[in-house]
């Protein structure tokens, strides 16, 4: 999962032909890009999994839709770097200096911000390994309360197979110091990320002209 995460070079020194209806800055440009890409990871990530390409599409759409920004998160942790609090990806890094405080300060609330963080703080410190990133994003995909969802019985059946999985690996990862209570702290977290994508919904909603930038997020909270 993690090596989805390194975007095509061309992401790091050209956009796409784009004429927005208002004014946008570059770094808004560059940031809708590499949201574009790793929405595009997370549907190929989904469609690897048997268990969810063998729903009614009307299912996969809706759990896609409720589950693609929490997987984004999950999975942008792996780039976190807890001494700096700076996600690097590629040649680049991120900083949340240049949120709040460059180009793009009249377009994220700051405590949207520290909503972020803090999360990736508290994740971060628990060490996960790739599978668990993995076993965590799958959960949040088979999430049965997703609106539009029909099979809720079948799906909330998916989500506990995820959850024994994850459990049992951790159960077998016991030398490690982190994880002591790991298998409730990331059900904690996963409670948060659904806070966590209800206010990304608002924020992309407010930004003006970002949901044109990002058709494919935009789609998500359509």
């Amino acid at each position: 999962m993690r090596s989805t995460l390194q975007p095509p070079a061309y992401l790091f020194f050209h956009h796409r032909p784009f004429r927005p209806l208002v004014p946008v800055t570059p770094l808004l440009t560059h940031f809708a890009d590499i949201n574009t890409f790793m929405v595009q990871q997370i549907i190929k990530f989904t469609k690897d999994l048997p268990l969810f390409r063998s729903l009614p599409m009307e299912d996969q759409i809706s759990l896609l839709k409720g589950a693609a920004v929490e997987i984004l998160h999950i999975s942008l942790n792996a780039t976190f770097c807890l001494q700096t609090q700076n996600f690097f990806c590629g040649p680049l890094c991120y900083k949340m200096e240049d949120a709040a405080h460059g180009e793009m300060v009249e377009q994220y609330r700051g405590e949207f911000l520290d909503l972020i963080i803090r999360f990736h703080g508290t994740l971060k410190r628990l060490q996960l390994q790739e599978s668990e990133y993995v076993l965590m994003a799958a959960m949040a995909l088979f999430s049965p309360d997703r609106p539009g969802v029909t099979q809720r019985e079948e799906i909330d059946q998916r989500q506990e197979e995820m959850a024994l999985i994850l459990n049992g690996y951790i159960m077998e990862q016991q030398s490690r110091p982190q994880s002591r209570f790991l298998y409730a702290k990331l059900m904690g977290l996963l409670a948060e990320l659904r806070s966590i994508n209800n206010a990304y919904s608002y924020e992309v909603q407010r930004i003006q002209g970002l949901s044109a930038m990002m058709p494919l997020l935009g789609e998500i909270y359509s």
